[in-house]
């Protein structure tokens, strides 16, 4: 199936998710609050552990939504790739034939 006519324009909210690195089992989830044009300007960016994070591990979250994540390597090396300009190399791809 086809993503691109589904991808959104995407907000950077914070400049600590541009530290987080990019995972296809992610261990974490981004999650931004706002309801309106002023809350947008003083917005709250959240990440949130979807499983356990051992002290050391590194913090990781999707760059992708649940529906590309469900979809084969290909298709979510190609939605990266399109999006973000970088072939994925998580365990995950590298392990998936």
């Amino acid at each position: 199936p086809s993503y691109k006519n589904d991808l959104k324009v995407r907000l950077q909210m914070s400049p600590f998710f541009n530290r987080i690195n990019h995972h296809c089992s992610p261990n974490s989830h981004g999650v931004c609050h706002f309801s309106n044009y002023e809350d947008f300007k003083t917005s709250v960016a959240l990440v949130l552990a979807i499983e356990d994070i051992s002290p050391g591990d590194e913090i990781t979250y999707s760059y992708i939504d649940s529906r590309v994540l469900r979809a084969d390597k290909l298709t979510r090396r190609e939605v990266l790739s399109d999006c973000y300009d970088f072939t994925c190399l998580c365990s995950r791809c590298l392990s998936e034939s």
